[in-house]
């Protein structure tokens, strides 16, 4: 317990009572607009007489309308409340073959590393109709949308009242939080921190939305893959096949995060954190 606070102690000495109760009010508000979204495009699709149980159109153009409400809704909060909108950044030097590979072979790692936990708990994610367009959906629609409210918005929120590695954390959280069971939600905090680096480290939305984009149609495959009773480990023709690419994931998630961790701790000790004025000098 005392290093437990020690550390809370270390990391928000330098935020503040003040900052913590606006960063408080930030978080609060999000997790509002979300709801309201949720809730209200919901109600009026209900008034419609529109099912999303098992209707594979009906579901895409009920989320695509609750993660875009959600966007617009979050972007006039930031534009009130915080007084600008600063850009997200669309250069296209964003866009890198290179690190597209290796943002690419980093989230699978991450993904094989957690992967026995999700065997071990074998929790049932699948909540949502098949066909074309909830695979349209999953794999193009939502990384576009996401990115935009998670990497565009909520960080440039957060980072107005934190240092901008803690503001990546907190806004990987949430979105984790956003993702429902705990098996998926971890997937989608490691991802979150993996997204940010690229967002941040390219001063480009593009860069992670390519990735998201490559992480969920793989995520995709393996999710049908394993409702045809193959997991990740079946794929592997042996035991000691997966036990060999498990390895290599490990060492390929610690180089990466320790690549990581790096770059935002030399952002955040030389104070060259000013993402928003960055990508507007660039642009």
């Amino acid at each position: 317990m005392k290093f437990t606070y020690l550390c809370l102690k270390f990391v928000l000495r330098p935020i503040g009572m003040k900052r913590l109760l606006r960063i408080t009010l930030h978080i609060f508000a999000f997790v509002a607009i979300a709801l309201l979204s949720s809730v209200g495009i919901t109600l009026i699709a209900r008034s419609m007489g529109i099912s999303t149980a098992d209707n594979d159109l009906a579901f895409a153009v009920v989320n695509v309308a609750i993660s875009l409400t959600l966007l617009i809704l979050l972007s006039l909060y930031e534009r009130v409340v915080c007084g600008d909108l600063p850009s997200v950044g669309w250069r296209g030097a964003g866009f890198n073959p290179t690190k597209v590979l290796m943002g690419v072979v980093l989230l699978v790692a991450a993904s094989v590393a957690t992967s026995p936990l999700a065997e071990w708990l074998d929790n049932d994610i699948r909540s949502f109709p098949d066909g074309e367009w909830t695979l349209v959906v999953a794999v193009v629609v939502a990384p576009i949308l996401e990115e935009l409210i998670f990497r565009g918005r909520l960080i440039s929120i957060l980072r107005r009242e934190m240092p901008l590695s803690l503001a990546v954390v907190v806004s990987s959280l949430i979105f984790a939080a956003a993702h429902g069971s705990f098996v998926v939600a971890l997937d989608a905090f490691i991802a979150g921190l993996i997204l940010s680096y690229f967002y941040i480290s390219t001063r480009s939305i593009i860069m992670p939305i390519i990735l998201h984009i490559c992480n969920n149609a793989v995520a995709y495959s393996l999710t049908v893959l394993s409702y045809r009773g193959e997991g990740i480990a079946d794929i592997f023709s042996s035991s000691s096949s997966f036990l060999i690419v498990y390895a290599i994931s490990l060492v390929i998630v610690a180089l990466g995060f320790g690549n990581i961790i790096r770059f935002f701790f030399k952002i955040d000790t030389t104070h060259k954190d000013d993402l928003a004025k960055e990508i507007e000098a660039e642009e």
